[in-house]
């Protein structure tokens, strides 16, 4: 990012998008938006050739585990936090903003990692494109792949409304400080004892 780009704690981004974790999910709507959704985010980023060895994992740990060195202290997740979920999934908000001149917003982006899955959604205000948030997004989080920190997400799936809802074994993602976590936990299921 550039060098006169503004000092906010936690931003991270590349050439003129600045991104930083949206923790508190502030969901307002800037004028004028166009919008992009990327379903198949994990092979775009697999096939860049920069991810590490996951051994087994899906992308979706990495992308964790690289997001929350990124993201540092506004990451929005406690290690062994278990995360409810009606997609069977976890979602990372950011907003977006200009890194030239003053402060200003340029939309927001969000990150849904599942058990195979990654999608990636943005939206953008003019003059910006959704594109180039996606892009700006994309080379940051690919620039140092192996920068990860430890964590570790428990994803259980709470649609109750779902005849089939518990057949959904929950798991947990992450990076261990060792290796990238990909296993299922059924002792965080919604009625346990289904499991045993």
């Amino acid at each position: 990012m550039n060098q006169n780009s503004p000092k906010i704690p936690g931003r991270f981004g590349h050439g003129e998008v600045g991104f930083v974790c949206n923790a508190r999910h502030v969901d307002a709507k800037l004028a004028g938006t166009t919008d992009l959704s990327d379903q198949d985010y994990a092979n775009f980023l697999s096939a860049s050739g920069r991810l590490p060895d996951l051994n087994g994992a899906p992308v979706s740990a990495w992308v964790l585990a690289r997001l929350a060195a990124l993201c540092g202290p506004r990451f929005p997740f406690a290690y062994e936090q278990v995360c409810g979920s009606d997609g069977d999934n976890y979602w990372i908000s950011f907003l977006s903003f200009a890194t030239e001149g003053s402060v200003r917003p340029t939309g927001k982006l969000n990150v849904q990692g599942g058990r195979s899955t990654v999608a990636l959604y943005a939206s953008a205000a003019p003059p910006h494109t959704p594109e180039q948030l996606r892009d700006a997004f994309s080379t940051a989080l690919l620039s140092f792949p192996g920068n990860v920190r430890r964590c570790r997400l428990i994803v259980v799936y709470t649609l109750i409304d779902d005849k089939d809802h518990w057949r959904y074994i929950p798991y947990a993602l992450g990076w261990d400080g060792t290796q990238y976590i990909y296993q299922n936990s059924p002792q965080h299921a919604i009625v346990p004892e289904d499991y045993e």
